[in-house]
């Protein structure tokens, strides 16, 4: 949550890569205990971020939450034109 604070306070800070970080609290095997609440506090910060311009998040293994959190903050912003959320897992395979 820190990290996304100052995400959203941050006023110089073009460019982020947070690939590979286990952002949800599971590794690339899927260990770990899932938990969200990181992704959407950066999602969070997106959304209010008037200097962030690329962010790359792949590779972190989120679940739906994340495209959820990022459509939402993508609404409220103006300044962010790359994203990459390549390699989570988006589809709900529960359905």
């Amino acid at each position: 949550k820190g990290l996304a604070c100052g995400l959203a306070l941050n006023t110089s800070l073009t460019q982020v890569n947070l690939s590979n970080n286990q952002l949800c609290g599971l590794d690339w095997r899927g260990r770990g205990t899932y938990d969200a609440t990181g992704i959407k506090a950066i999602a969070d910060s997106i959304a209010v971020s008037t200097s962030l311009t690329s962010l790359n998040l792949s590779e972190n293994y989120v679940g739906p939450e994340l495209g959820i959190a990022i459509a939402g903050a993508l609404r409220a912003n103006a300044s962010l034109t790359v994203l990459d959320i390549s390699n989570n897992n988006l589809v709900d395979s529960r359905k």
